[in-house]
């Protein structure tokens, strides 16, 4: 790889093939092995050994993603979205008033699976059989005068049978197994293909983020039950009748008394499994809340930290997780009934079938007879108590499911409502008295009675205070909002770059191409214009670096530069900017303005370019419009001036970027130069070139390793055995005693139901007297009764602990991310976090609680089954060794490759569900761009495809282990049964027909017990990898000191009345502090030293990345690598907890974060305020009108990110909670940049009025916004430039004479009057 390309990641460009999945590979020229199934002979398909060159090289090294076989076009992500698409597609045509998606899924399930459900009733039919060949079997060791031949016959017979079940039962579940997981996946991408065309008031106003996560990890796993055992909810009842002729003909009317018995148990079950399927769908529910407060909790990781709410958002998750997990013990009391019953019914049916024999009927017991029924007994509990159950549970859970992914299918679509052509073909956009409601729920107006027409090749400024629609109108332009008034013409293509960036963890080029190909000259001119090509000399990959989950790794600055080069390179024919310019300072916006806009999209690519924005000293260039709004509608079209007018004094003047004339700047000594413009005539670039020598371009924050953080990590080799020790720990709370407790009662409950058969056994061999004898009867059913009550209690028992466990790993887990530091969410996308709190939660949850206890019971019943055949038949003991051998090499062949596909297929998951996620997050985007929407659906498509590449060879795998040993009981079988005929022929030992007759019964129950108790225990540890990546989320780097310590803090503060008082000055003071984001990189802050007295204002100011929000980190102690002094009130602020200090400061950051709560859960997440105070606080940033016209007031609840406030208002309100808390130090970063100047003029009046004594500290672009302050910090690379006075530093004529000359001769002027005023003004006071 070249020192400047960065390895993919989950949004990269395509390195996979789309359609020929085994061509070559982009990155290193492997090719892909070709699909095995495909390309298998016959008899490589019937013995399944197609699976074994890759299980052969996972013996000899870990297995990685490239080693894994092509997918088959079956299987792959376009054919399962098509077939899935084509089924609603129909049934939303044949029934448009009642669709159902249930019913279309079932018509496609069994049009596919004609074949082996025949496969299945002649495996039914076989078992039958092989039950009556035992009991004649017997009936030839009963019978001394019965020739060997016919013995030979009867084992031929159960030989025989085994052979065909053994063929038999891996065709069928297999064809089951890979139909589930083409449902699971066609759902899945459904999902994504859903979530890309949904309304954006769906998507803010439903919680619909945290629906789709749930939905496409935990819902999509119930197809595997019901699409397995469905054919046992329509076969299992024949089968039953069949064994009721067969066992009424054998011991006549007591089988259809114990037979009864059995049928009661079905619907028991049917009922239990309701009850289950009522109890999954609350649980779903509860899921969907809390994975979307992780999600919450993830991406406003940074104001959570900064306002020390860990503990509130760990005691919401705490408190919903107790609900979710109160419902799935509900669900698993349900379960173990289910599986308690299994496990009693034989011995419970079997007992009082043969008790109404010898005591209703007077019949005598036989060996022969005892053990067929028996045997008949067995087939029908498996099919009815565990196959026709899980058919039931299946059936139920995947209704709940189907229900609630055709409820989101069902979810309103966004309707491109514009026309493509305009009335007049000189135009671009009309708009005739369109009015568009926010959502139709709440009928809020977005923009009302709207008359607007856009040229072509012009360019358009919309302006207006917050909240007055300019954002709104652009999403009617891009049908992102349907109007529902008037008419709406658009033509040609729209390009779009949104007020918040969407940036996808992916290269800095694949992020401006988004989804194009690459002209290298237009590229590199794209990039130049916006001032990206310095900050490409810089990073160690250039263009190839990858940018971090949600660009946490960028600055404002470059985050909005990259957007707006995203919307010029896709050359579209209208270009929609939403306020572009916030983010960036006064030079690099001049620089944007008018080489990127200005010169290249309206006078070179001759584009309509639409700007919304705040920065109106750009707005009264004479070749664009003013589009005036306010309350939503167009008050006035024309020049800046007349518009400011029209406002009625919403809105102030401001001054004209005019530039600065090198001559004067060089004689002030401001370092930089630039030219005048405000020509009448559309500005040259040239004409505002920056000499960008000396100046500091942008500054990647953290240059992230792919291989560390954007692809997820993989563990390889064994399951170590501190996870199983770990998991077993948590079953008690950090106790390993309640483990051994739930296992001696597994071992007890096996040896009890042994004891039980062969006291059966023992039954049917004494005389007719001694069988009705009060001694006999009562010693069987004590038996029964005391494996009964074991039973029950060790299910109970194990699921419940089981469950404690994961809840236990939930919550260590949920309170680690929490406490983390930040530097792991710089590095962690937000999705690979969301697959440990899903996927992996609800694994540990639900299937390896149950995986675990299948593993436990029919591991046990298998190792009762070898020793009870062994003892009644000593010789197979010589085989023993050679199929012990030959197992354990099958079991370390398939572990050792199993194990590795699995952690492929987790891993593989990360990227889907960060495409699900981040995809929903950047919609609009997305959509904005003709060719976006089917390049993101194309890399949606790869990541599955790598993901069922995955599963589809784990599920071969584990065919190829089953087969073959279920081979191993069948020659096992096939031993037990001639020797023992070649014994009883040919040699004098006498071989005990009832210790026969169990072995054998056992023997055949152990063809399906041993494979499926090995293959359990194989998806146990496999399983067991979720627990293994929870744990690595318990063993985090937590921030140290964090909890706050009254004690403690009161000491380091001074104890006594100051030490409660603190801070009460607010004086901050730096000395010496350098920082860097992480150990192996650069300093991010140098050697900052400064002080900042208590009460005073202070603006920081800087370029784009010169370090000023590095200091809002340092300050707020959330970097790992900070060194030197930071002091508050003479206080090191080292020797406080994180919680006493950051909660003793108000922040209201950069991004605005607001979650899916309440407003005043908002805005007061402790509860420690009045509703009056609440809004007097709201009424300061004058959003009180606002919130009172809102449906509850302070009630009202937002949606995710509060998108149903504009992000002005978003900002506002984070505003108001700062000044709730009235702290004496406030830390703003760009708090008022998507504001209207006049609105910020008055927000800082107001700040300053709440916060008269406090220190405040304002991270700015807006020089304006901090000329009047008491002093002016200027950041540069890290490290202070100046500090002072305004005018002081004025006068000093440096860099920050500089600042102020760029804004233009005219603003410039304003801004030196009004730091002289308010410098003379300080001076007065004093």
């Amino acid at each position: 790889m070249s020192p400047r390309q960065a390895p993919p990641t989950a949004w990269s460009a395509r390195t996979s093939p789309d359609d020929d999945d085994s061509s070559k590979d982009a990155l290193d020229g492997q090719v892909r092995p070709p699909n095995a199934l495909e390309n298998a002979t016959f008899f490589e398909r019937i013995f399944w050994s197609w699976p074994y060159p890759l299980l052969k090289l996972g013996e000899s090294r870990p297995l990685t993603p490239f080693d894994l076989p092509a997918v088959s076009d079956k299987d792959s992500s376009k054919t399962l979205l098509s077939l899935l698409e084509r089924l609603w597609s129909s049934e939303l045509l044949s029934s448009p008033d009642f669709p159902s998606l249930r019913r279309a899924l079932v018509k496609d399930y069994f049009n596919k699976t004609k074949f082996i459900q025949v496969v299945l009733v002649l495996e039914s039919g076989i078992h039958i059989f092989q039950a009556l060949s035992l009991g004649k079997l017997i009936s030839h060791f009963q019978d001394p005068s019965s020739p060997s031949s016919t013995g030979y016959f009867w084992a031929t017979c159960i030989t025989m049978s085994s052979l065909y079940v053994l063929f038999a039962h891996h065709i069928y579940f297999f064809a089951t197994w890979r139909l589930s997981m083409q449902y699971k996946n066609a759902a899945i991408a459904m999902i994504y293909n859903k979530c890309s065309k949904l309304k954006s008031d769906v998507v803010s106003s439903q919680n619909v983020s945290g629906k789709v996560v749930n939905l496409a990890t935990n819902d999509v796993e119930r197809f595997t039950l019901a699409v397995i055992f469905l054919p046992y909810l329509i076969w299992g009842p024949v089968e039953c009748l069949a064994v009721l002729a067969i066992g009424y003909s054998l011991v006549g009317p007591s089988f259809l008394i114990g037979y009864t018995l059995l049928l009661i148990f079905v619907p028991m079950q049917y009922y239990l499994s309701q009850r289950f399927a009522t109890v999954r769908s609350k649980v779903a529910k509860i899921t969907d809340s809390r994975v979307s407060l992780v999600s919450q909790a993830v991406s406003g990781v940074r104001l959570m930290k900064m306002s020390g709410w860990e503990d509130k958002f760990l005691d919401r998750i705490s408190s919903i997780r107790k609900g979710e997990v109160r419902q799935i013990q509900k669900a698993n009391v349900l379960k173990a009934y289910n599986e308690a019953l299994f496990f009693i019914c034989n011995i419970i049916v079997a007992a009082v079938i043969f008790t109404a024999e010898v005591v209703i009927f007077d019949g005598t017991l036989n060996a022969s007879d005892l053990f067929t029924v028996m045997t008949l007994i067995n087939i029908v509990q498996f099919t009815m108590t565990k196959f026709f159950s899980l058919g039931i549970m299946g059936c139920s859970e995947v209704i709940v499911s189907i229900d609630r992914l055709e409820e989101f299918l069902k979810l309103k679509e966004r309707v491109v409502g514009a026309n493509t052509k305009c009335d007049d073909g000189a135009n671009a956009i009309e708009m005739r008295g369109v009015t568009a409601l926010w959502d139709e729920e709440s009928k809020v107006t977005a923009i009302d009675d709207i008359d607007l027409t856009i040229p072509k090749n012009s360019l358009t400024c919309v302006i207006g205070p917050v909240g007055s629609g300019k954002s709104a109108l652009l999403q009617v332009i891009l049908s992102e909002i349907d109007p529902v008034k008037g008419k709406l013409n658009v033509e040609g293509t729209v390009g779009y770059a949104s007020q918040q960036p969407f940036i996808v963890s992916a290269t800095v080029e694949d992020n401006v191409l988004f989804g194009n190909s690459k002209d290298e000259k237009f590229y590199n001119r794209v990039v130049e214009a916006v001032g990206l090509d310095k900050d490409f000399t810089r990073l160690p990959h250039g263009d190839q670096t990858i940018i971090g989950d949600r660009g946490v790794n960028l600055s404002g600055g470059q985050k909005a530069r990259i957007g707006l080069a995203r919307a010029i390179y896709a050359k579209t024919d209208v270009v929609l900017l939403d306020d572009v310019l916030s983010a960036v300072d006064v030079e690099v916006g001049r620089k944007i303005f008018y080489s990127a806009i200005t010169d290249l999209l309206v006078k070179e690519l001759k584009m309509t370019v639409i700007l919304v924005t705040h920065q109106h000293q750009f707005c009264s260039e004479g070749y664009l419009t003013n589009v005036l709004m306010i309350g939503g509608k167009v008050v006035h079209t024309g020049g800046y001036g007349d518009c400011i007018t029209k406002s009625g004094g919403v809105l102030s003047k401001t001054m004209k970027d005019t530039g600065g004339s090198k001559k004067k700047q060089k004689k002030e000594g401001a370092g930089l130069t630039t030219s005048t413009g405000g020509s009448k005539e559309v500005a040259s670039a040239d004409s505002v070139a920056v000499e960008l020598e000396g100046e500091e371009t942008d500054p990647l924050v953290v240059d992230v390793d792919v291989d560390e953080t954007m692809v997820e990590k993989r563990q390889t080799g064994k399951v170590s055995m501190h996870t199983f020790l770990s998991y077993a720990r948590a079953m008690g709370n950090g106790s390993l005693i309640t483990f051994w407790m739930v296992l001696g009662m597994m071992i007890v409950g096996q040896v009890l139901l042994i004891l039980t058969y062969t006291t059966l056994g023992d039954w049917a061999e004494l005389s007719s007297e001694e069988q009705r004898s009060t001694s006999t009867l009562t010693r069987v059913w004590l038996f029964c009764f005391f494996t009964t009550v074991v039973s029950f209690i060790r299910t109970i028992a194990a699921f419940h602990y089981c469950v404690d466990a994961a809840k236990y790993l939930h919550d260590k887990m949920t309170k680690i991310v929490l406490r983390a530091r930040i530097s792991f969410f710089d590095t962690h996308p937000m999705g690979l976090v969301l697959n440990r709190f899903s996927a992996d939660v609800g694994t540990t949850d639900d299937l390896l609680v149950a995986t675990l206890f299948d593993f436990c019971l029919c591991g046990f019943m298998s190792l009762g089954g070898v020793l009870t055949a062994a003892y009644a038949l000593p010789i197979i003991l010589v085989c023993i060794p050679f199929l012990l051998f030959y197992f354990v090499r099958l079991r370390q062949t398939f572990i050792k490759s199993s194990r590795e596909i699995k952690r492929v297929e987790s891993s593989s998951r990360s990227p889907v569900f960060s495409m699900l996620s981040e995809g929903l997050n950047g919609l609009t985007t997305i959509r904005a761009f003709p060719k976006s929407p089917e390049y993101f659906a194309g890399l949606f498509e790869e990541r599955q495809n790598d993901n069922i590449r995955a599963f589809f060879a784990f599920i071969a795998c584990t065919r190829w282990l089953g087969f073959r040993l279920d081979a191993i009981c069948f020659v096992l079988l096939m031993f037990a049964s001639y020797l023992a005929v070649v014994f009883q022929s040919h040699t004098d030992v006498d071989i005990d027909p009832a210790i026969l007759g169990l072995a054998l019964m056992m023997l055949i129950q152990l063809a399906g017990l041993f494979q499926w108790s090995v293959r359990q225990s194989a998806e146990a540890e496999n399983q067991m990898i979720s627990v293994e990546r929870i744990l690595e989320y318990t063993d985090l780097p937590m921030e140290e000191n964090l909890d706050a310590n009254r004690e403690l803090d009161l000491k380091a503060c001074g104890g006594g009345a100051a030490g409660e008082a603190w801070p009460s000055a607010g004086k901050i003071e730096l000395r010496n502090v350098s920082a860097r984001y992480r150990p192996e990189l650069e300093k991010s802050m140098d050697s900052v030293t400064f002080v900042i007295k208590g009460g005073e204002r202070v603006g920081v100011v800087g370029r784009t990345g010169s370090g000023k929000s590095t200091m809002l980190q340092v300050l707020f102690r959330l970097l790992d690598e900070i060194e030197g002094d930071i002091l508050v009130d003479e206080v090191d602020v080292r020797t406080l907890t994180l919680h006493k200090f950051r909660r003793s400061l108000a922040v209201i950051p950069q991004t605005p974060t607001l979650f899916n709560v309440s407003l005043r859960n908002n805005l007061d997440p402790f509860e420690e305020f009045e509703d009056e105070q609440i809004l007097e606080a709201l009424e300061c940033v004058q959003m009180s009108e606002v919130v009172k016209a809102l449906d509850g007031g302070l009630r009202f609840m937002l949606t995710e990110g509060g998108n149903n406030f504009s992000v002005g208002q978003q900002q506002l309100l984070c505003l108001s909670r700062a000044i709730l808390l009235k702290s004496k130090i406030l830390i703003m970063d760009e708090s008022a940049a998507n504001v209207d100047h006049l609105t910020d003029k008055k927000l800082n009046a107001a700040v300053s009025k709440v916060f008269t004594d406090s220190t405040i500290v304002s991270i700015a672009h807006r020089l304006e916004s901090i000329i009047e302050y008491d002093k002016v910090l200027v950041m540069g690379d890290g490290k202070v430039l100046e500090f002072g006075a305004p005018k002081d530093l004025l006068d000093s004529r440096g860099v920050f004479l500089g600042m102020v000359n760029e804004t233009g001769e005219e603003t410039a002027k304003e801004l030196k009057r009004r730091a002289a005023e308010a410098d003379a003004a300080r001076r007065k006071q004093k």
